[in-house]
């Protein structure tokens, strides 16, 4: 038996242009899968976030995660949490203020997935020109377009640092947050890592960045957000008597 390649004079004219598209798109593909698995962390990182960009059309984009450096530094998020690594997209910043996270929100949204997990509020307080207030509103922007387009916002609190002005700063924020976001699901994970009100040592190393065992309770908590499905639907506004 004769096999046939793209090479072949008896190969059909109507086939070598599949074949060779095929053999294009196969290419293509692999190379980069096989970058996630022999480069670096942030190489990897950067790889799986083009495919789950590039192949939206095949597999749809269902969480974004959105926020500062701690949420970035969580990498591939889609493995954290146990879902598929090209249906979960992460494009969070660096030290970026609430008013920059919203507009991470309206990218994401772009991608109409059904669920958008944000962080922020702990670089407003970095800022000399600090005001509460305008952060709020910030986020309750976030959550404003978010429902408008029928999707999740889950907000996960500020994690504290290690100082105690900043610390301060930050409890008020998340105390109002809690109070006055009440259509979004709020994740405290401050009351894991850092229960007497400080980042604790065991969950950074540095006394700034988040470490591993944070990011895992930060995961098993928002596995805990999907266990009962990624569909949502905002509550009905009261009727104008």
């Amino acid at each position: 038996m004769k096999l046939l390649t793209c090479d072949d004079d008896d190969l059909p004219r109507s086939w070598a242009p599949l074949i060779h598209k095929l053999t294009k798109t196969y290419l293509i593909l692999s190379i980069p899968i096989v970058v996630l698995f022999v480069c670096s962390s942030a190489t990897r990182f950067a790889a799986s976030q083009a495919l789950a960009r590039g192949g939206v059309w095949a597999i749809p984009i269902s969480r974004v995660f959105v926020g500062d450096q701690f949420t970035r530094d969580g990498g591939v998020w889609g493995w954290r949490i146990n879902a598929n690594p090209f249906g979960t997209l992460n494009i969070a910043g660096g030290n970026v203020a609430s008013w920059q996270v919203l507009e991470q929100v309206r990218d994401a949204l772009e991608y109409r997935p059904k669920t958008i997990y944000a962080t922020a509020g702990r670089f407003d307080v970095d800022d000399p020109a600090y005001d509460e207030t305008r952060t709020i509103e910030s986020l309750k922007k976030m959550l404003e377009i978010a429902n408008e387009q029928g999707t999740h916002l889950v907000l996960t609190l500020a994690p504290y640092g290690t100082s105690p002005e900043k610390n301060a700063l930050l409890a008020s924020l998340n105390g109002r947050i809690e109070k006055e976001l009440e259509d979004a699901t709020i994740l405290n994970l401050n009351n894991t890592i850092a229960p007497q009100g400080t980042l604790h040592n065991k969950y950074t190393n540095d006394g700034i960045n988040l470490n591993g065992a944070a990011y895992d309770v930060w995961a098993s908590m928002v596995k805990a957000t999907m266990a009962g499905g990624d569909t949502f639907r905002p509550s009905t506004p009261p009727k104008k008597r």
